[in-house]
């Protein structure tokens, strides 16, 4: 098996991440780590991987908050295009 599989390079690791539900939330989630570190729980390389999962979230929401934007100013958009259509057609 280990010729076909490589064998895993890193460790599972424990760690207690605050939950993440907002954006807001990425503040107490890098404080944890950065604890963790201080506290010798958690390795560089393991506080940069999970640094990297909270980026990913946070991404995740800004690219969701910037299509629901979008999709509000074409709304906005639409609607101000019908109106103005109705004007000019003396409906």
């Amino acid at each position: 098996m280990d010729r076909i599989v490589p064998p895993r390079r890193e460790r599972l690791i424990e760690f207690a991440l605050p939950p993440l539900k907002k954006a807001e939330d990425a503040a107490a989630a890098m404080a944890a780590i950065i604890a963790a570190v201080a506290g010798c729980d958690l390795s560089l390389g393991e506080a940069e991987s999970v640094a990297k999962l909270v980026e990913l979230f946070v991404r995740s929401l800004e690219a969701g908050e910037f299509d629901r934007r979008i999709r509000a100013l074409e709304e906005t958009a639409d609607d101000r295009y019908v109106g103005r259509a109705r004007t000019a057609n003396g409906a």
